[in-house]
């Protein structure tokens, strides 16, 4: 598979490939980020806890926060918004 394939070069290198873990609200992810090698990001809500949209496995290398965040909307303005993406 090329994103195998890419994915592995890339690590070889000394590259680092973060992906998502998703929002599906299960205990899979996708590809890249079901590879090994790939640094996988999912989400915590405000109380430290797994958001509820992240999706969820033992490889999870990094979390970020997922509910009211507080970021740019465009034109200078600024909003709050939730999501991982």
């Amino acid at each position: 598979m090329v994103v195998e394939w890419a994915v592995n070069y890339a690590y070889e290198r000394g590259d680092v490939v973060i992906d998502v873990a998703g929002n599906e609200n299960q205990s899979t992810v996708g590809y890249p980020a079901a590879y090994d090698t790939a640094v996988v990001v999912a989400a915590v809500a405000n109380s430290d806890v797994r958001g509820d949209l992240s999706n969820y496995i033992a490889g999870v290398t990094v979390s970020a926060p997922e509910v009211d965040i507080y970021s740019a909307y465009g034109n200078g303005l600024f909003a709050w918004w939730s999501g991982t993406s």
